[in-house]
C-alpha cells in the first residue's frame, strides 16, 4: 500500500507541475494554489517514504469538539484546493458578467 500511495503522490506532483507551468504569470492565485498543493503532496510523500506513513501531529479542539488530527502538509493541500475553488468561482463570475 505504501508503494501505491507513493506512486499516486509522485504522479500527482507531475500533474500539478504541468498545470502550474501552463498557468499564465498573471494568474497569481492559481499559481500559489498549485504551489501549496504540490508542497503538501511532497511533504506527505517524503513522510511516507521516510517513516512508512504520514505523521499527523496537529490536534485542535474547542471545548468538546475535536477536529481530526492533521499535519502542515494536509493544511497546505486544503488551503491550495480552497484557493483553486475560489479562483474558479471568481473566473466564472467574470465570464457571466461579460456575457
Amino acid at each position: 500500500m505504501k508503494v501505491i500511495l507513493s506512486l499516486i503522490a509522485a504522479l500527482a506532483l507531475v500533474g500539478i507541475s504541468v498545470l502550474a507551468m501552463r498557468t499564465a504569470p498573471d494568474e497569481r492565485t492559481k499559481r500559489i494554489a498549485f504551489a501549496l498543493i504540490a508542497g503538501g503532496a511532497l511533504g506527505n510523500l517524503v513522510d511516507r517514504l521516510h517513516d512508512g506513513a504520514v505523521t499527523d501531529f496537529v490536534r485542535w479542539r474547542i471545548h468538546d469538539h475535536r477536529w481530526p488530527i492533521f499535519n502542515v502538509a494536509d493544511a497546505a493541500l486544503l488551503v491550495g484546493v480552497i484557493l483553486l475553488m475560489l479562483d474558479g468561482l471568481r473566473a466564472r463570475r467574470r465570464l457571466s458578467a461579460t456575457a
